[in-house]
This record gives structure tokens, C-alpha cells and sequence, in this order.
């Protein structure tokens, strides 16, 4: 028996498991910038964030989310959200737990317009951590 052969123009088999011989090197990707407030760093003094948050970080940050508050409602949040029990410093972590804190109390909010205010605060420490 004779063994049949593919015409010309219809290739064999292709084989997957062999590598293109083009060798091209592949563009090493940049480093996403770090657009938190934190700037880079794991922590900051309660002074500084306090600061940024009160300066034009805080209100990107605010406007970003979709919530324009004043700065002293956003002192007023940042006393809420963490207490002296955080220490003197703020690190990335304690955003985390401070949205945490906000999911807990969408629950126990009564009214659609406290839950949205809530949400939008949530959004606001999101948009800060960089998110």
C-alpha cells in the first residue's frame, strides 16, 4: 500500500511544541505608577495623611468617586473611620479594614440614602488607596 501525501498547498501536521524562529525580545512592562495617597509608601504619620486628605489628593480622591465633600467633612470621615486606636500612623492595611468597617455598616444603615452615602465613602477610600 502506498502512503498518501498531502497536496502542496495544504501543510502537514502543524507542530505547536516548537518555537517561532523569530527571536524578538519582548517589552518589559513599566511599573504602574502609584496613584495613592500614600505615594509609593506602606504607611504615613497621621499628620501627613491628615494633610494630604485635607489638600487636593483628598479631593481628586473625592471627585474621582463621585463624592464632592468639603474638606472638613473629610477630616470628619477620617476621625470616624480611624480612631486613635490606629496609632500614629496610617498604612495601606488600615484603608482595607476602615472599607471593611463601612461594608459592616451598610447593613445597619435604615434609609437607601444613607447606604448610597455610605457606598460613595467607600468608593472615596478606594480611590485613595489607589484603587
Amino acid at each position: 500500500m502506498s502512503q498518501i501525501t498531502p497536496p502542496p498547498s495544504m501543510p502537514s501536521k502543524p507542530n505547536f511544541n516548537s518555537k517561532p524562529s523569530i527571536n524578538v525580545p519582548l517589552p518589559k512592562p513599566t511599573p504602574k505608577p502609584d496613584s495613592s495617597i500614600f505615594g509609593g509608601k506602606q504607611e504615613l504619620a497621621r499628620s501627613e495623611f491628615r494633610q494630604k486628605l485635607m489638600g487636593t489628593e483628598g479631593w481628586k480622591a473625592s471627585e474621582r468617586a463621585g463624592l464632592n465633600i468639603s474638606a472638613t467633612e473629610r477630616a470628619k470621615l477620617e476621625k470616624q473611620i480611624f480612631s486613635s486606636s490606629y496609632g500614629s500612623s496610617i498604612s495601606k492595611s488600615d484603608l482595607k479594614r476602615g472599607e471593611a468597617q463601612l461594608n459592616q455598616k451598610i447593613y445597619s444603615a435604615k434609609t437607601p440614602e444613607e447606604r448610597n452615602t455610605i457606598r460613595k465613602q467607600i468608593n472615596f477610600l478606594k480611590k485613595l488607596g489607589g484603587s
